[in-house]
């Protein structure tokens, strides 16, 4: 099966660019690495950790970045203030700065809250 890494972007001046497909964690790494970044974090559920994460983790971590992953829960009753608050105060504790990549595996509740984020 072919791989293929369908690029989204905002219009923002600073755009956040979106990257979707299916078995694109070989082709990562190399869209990720023109943007200088300090650390790079994965947020996801630990279902989905565990389905697509883990290798995508493995991959990226081959390619020399300096990865953590931070795992949230899953679905709508995520989307609250106490999540966002556990998530933002995960990303200080692991350094997050300006300059970190954050990539959100997953879509729905756990985009926003990592988009919010």
């Amino acid at each position: 099966m072919t791989s293929s890494l369908v690029p989204f972007s905002t219009e923002l001046e600073q755009p956040s660019p979106y990257y979707l497909g299916e078995e694109i964690e070989a082709q990562l790494p190399g869209v990720l690495a023109p943007f200088e970044h300090d650390r790079c974090f994965l947020v996801t559920s630990r279902p989905l950790y565990e389905r697509m994460g883990r290798p995508l983790a493995h991959r990226l971590r081959q390619a020399g970045f300096a990865l953590k992953v931070i795992l949230v829960g899953d679905g709508e009753r995520e989307k609250n203030w106490r999540s966002l608050r556990r998530l933002g105060e995960a990303l200080m504790a692991g350094g997050a700065t300006k300059d970190s990549l954050v990539l959100a595996l997953g879509g729905g509740a756990l985009g926003n809250l990592v988009g919010l984020a």
